[in-house]
């Protein structure tokens, strides 16, 4: 998690607990001016703290905020949209004030962690009226292809594989998509053929 106080971008990382994949997480940061300090909670658990100088504000920008990847506005016109957020958002709050310890945690408590975000593949009828995505060509179901390779036939279905990633419509964080076809023409979503883990 990056923040950005004014003149220099803060990483904030957790040092404990990680998002749990295709199920729902709460992530709370909270920006304690005063202290001097910005807290980070990750379903419930304090996973970091990050000092910084003391009664620093955040200064919120003129033109529209977004929440997602940092990017230089340096390379970009003012008007670009930067952001891009990885994952869904179920919900998102915003407050005046520092939320306490005992605030966050109990927040947490309302919020569906643990429960599963969705199937994967997702379901491709949410684009059926989107007249811009190609009906033959491959795509896929959702955020990401690039490089679909080497169709093949075994046990009476064509099978394809591709650059995957799941979360978010860019280039990044890239897994290996599967499809089959009895005809070419007509093709049905398989699970992930293969997903990176954290251990390797």
């Amino acid at each position: 998690m990056g923040l950005g106080p004014g003149g220099y971008m803060m990483g904030l990382d957790s040092l404990s607990a990680r998002a749990v994949l295709y199920r729902w997480n709460a992530v709370t940061v909270v920006f304690r001016k005063e202290a001097g300090w910005c807290d980070l909670y990750v379903n419930g658990a304090l996973v970091n703290r990050r000092q910084f100088r003391r009664h620093q504000s955040i200064r919120w920008p003129a033109s529209r905020f977004y929440l997602g990847k940092y990017v230089d506005g340096k390379m970009f016109r003012e008007d670009t949209k930067a952001g891009m957020f990885y994952g869904v958002i179920k919900r998102l709050c915003l407050e005046e004030r520092a939320l306490s310890d005992r605030e966050v945690r109990k927040l947490h408590g309302t919020w569906p962690v643990g429960q599963a975000a969705g199937p994967y593949p997702p379901d491709r009828r949410v684009y059926e009226n989107d007249l811009q995505r190609p009906r033959y060509h491959l795509i896929a179901p959702g955020k990401w292809m690039n490089e679909p390779h080497a169709p093949f036939w075994y046990q009476g279905f064509y099978h394809i594989f591709y650059q995957a990633n799941p979360h978010a419509p860019v280039w990044d964080n890239i897994q290996w998509g599967h499809m089959v076809s009895p005809d070419l023409v007509h093709w049905e979503d398989m699970p992930l053929a293969l997903e990176p883990r954290e251990e390797g």
